[in-house]
């Protein structure tokens, strides 16, 4: 599938620029020359979106663009469809409205996009920036118009190793613009990119590594359990719940391999697992007194068959209760919003 990148920026100087409309042109030129898809929001005169697909339409071809639309604001979709197939023949448009304020629309952009390139602008792309970097969307800023875009590539250096192979090409972004610039631009990008999707599957090895190390911990607690009994009961428990969580992240990113795994949602994930390991121990504990009446049944743990059962059932719970967590949580959400409808306002 081909890099989809969002475009942000404007010329904050205030004015229409020559260099600035060039560049802008030239940057959607490389991009499209090289099967790159665009996303724009805008085509207002000091916005890099308009020239970015000025420059793409440039080549001969049928290039993919979608627009996020703006509706209840904007009363005709920028690059008005009226026109646009007179004035843009090369390009292939595809709109997504919204409504509400541009932070939906942020939304909308960063799903329908791989990576975002930066040109000036002011606080709105200075936002974008940090939402990409924070979400870890690869995101270059072009520091040669000032801006937003310049304190974002200050920000950012030095550049991260995974750069090493187009530090030629980030030595040329470093200078006043030039007509290479623009294939640098498009080269950095890539690596970005690529180096993204690398990193993800670093995660998803090092997670399926995780999965069979605590698997073989789980059949080593089940076969020979360690004193007291009650301590590897709960160590199965835990166990089976981050087998569950860690096992159903796996699944979810080779389902959709385009989604990213971050070690924020990572450690989310094992917490989850911690706490449904922790519950089902303290309804198992709570339950044995209620029948009971006392804490003798913790003593039938000593018996191999009856610890062994208990582990067996527990460990079992605490797997798909870890698997299933999410979308227990996600539908039980569903439910308390249909009987208490303004819960959420």
């Amino acid at each position: 599938m081909p890099l989809r990148v969002l475009i942000g920026g404007s010329d904050y100087r205030g004015k229409e620029a020559a260099d600035f409309i060039n560049a802008c042109r030239a940057i959607g030129k490389a991009l499209v020359s090289q099967g790159l898809e665009i996303v724009v929001g805008s085509d207002g005169p000091q916005t890099a979106d308009l020239y970015v697909l000025e420059g793409a339409n440039q080549v001969p071809g049928t290039h993919p663009v979608v627009v996020v639309w703006r509706q209840d604001r904007d009363p005709e979709r920028p690059f008005n469809p009226t026109t646009a197939s007179a004035d843009y023949p090369n390009i292939a448009f595809a709109t997504l409205p919204f409504s509400g304020n541009w932070t939906a629309g942020r939304v909308l952009q960063f799903a329908q996009s791989d990576a975002l390139i930066l040109i000036g602008g002011g606080n709105q792309t200075k936002l974008m920036g940090q939402a990409a970097i924070a979400s870890g969307k690869p995101v270059l800023p072009v520091p040669t118009f000032g801006g937003a875009a310049k304190e974002l590539w200050d920000s950012m250096q030095p550049p991260p190793p995974t750069l090493r192979r187009v530090r030629g090409d980030l030595e040329i972004l470093r200078n006043p613009w030039s007509s290479s610039h623009a294939d640098s631009i498009v080269r950095i990008l890539q690596q970005l990119s690529h180096s993204a999707e690398g990193n993800n599957w670093a995660v998803v090895a090092g997670l399926l590594a995780s999965v069979l190390i605590l698997f073989a911990a789980l059949i080593t607690l089940l076969a020979f359990p360690i004193s007291p009994r009650l301590v590897s009961l709960g160590g199965v428990l835990l166990i089976a719940a981050l087998l569950g969580t860690g096992l159903r992240t796996v699944t979810h990113f080779l389902a959709e391999p385009d989604i990213k795994i971050s070690a924020t949602r990572t450690l989310t994930e094992a917490t989850g697992g911690v706490l449904v390991a922790v519950g089902l121990f303290l309804l198992y504990f709570a339950g044995g007194l209620t029948i009971v009446g006392n804490a003798q049944f913790i003593d039938q743990l000593d018996q191999r068959t009856d610890y062994f059962r208990l582990a067996v059932v527990l460990g079992l719970l605490g797997f798909f209760s870890g698997y299933l967590f999410e979308d227990a949580a996600q539908n039980l959400t569903g439910r308390l919003e249909r009987v208490f409808p303004g819960a959420r306002k």
